[in-house]
């Protein structure tokens, strides 16, 4: 048979949980407000694809970035006195 200090101390850890889980759900909601807000994304999915082509940009310009500094580097910088050693393939 179960006593009743048990019993007190389960309905303390399910309002706690139920406070916790408020809380959360409040969070979730204010992070959504904000991906809306800032981004354009109404769920979840939509700002992890957003993601995914935002760093495919990135990745496009960083390489083109480091092709067109190569290239003036090759160009120029002799006559900057920083040879292409300056400039180091990785």
């Amino acid at each position: 048979m179960v006593d009743i200090n048990t019993v007190i101390e389960l309905q303390k850890n399910v309002k706690k949980l139920d406070r916790e889980k408020e809380r959360a759900e409040g969070r979730l909601e204010q992070l959504l407000k904000t991906l809306k807000e800032e981004f354009g994304c109404s769920s979840l999915e939509e700002a992890e694809e957003l993601l995914e082509q935002t760093k495919g940009t990135v990745d496009e310009l960083e390489k083109k970035y480091e092709t067109r500094l190569k290239t003036f580097m090759e160009k120029w910088g002799d006559k900057l006195n920083m040879g292409s050693e300056v400039y180091e393939d990785e």
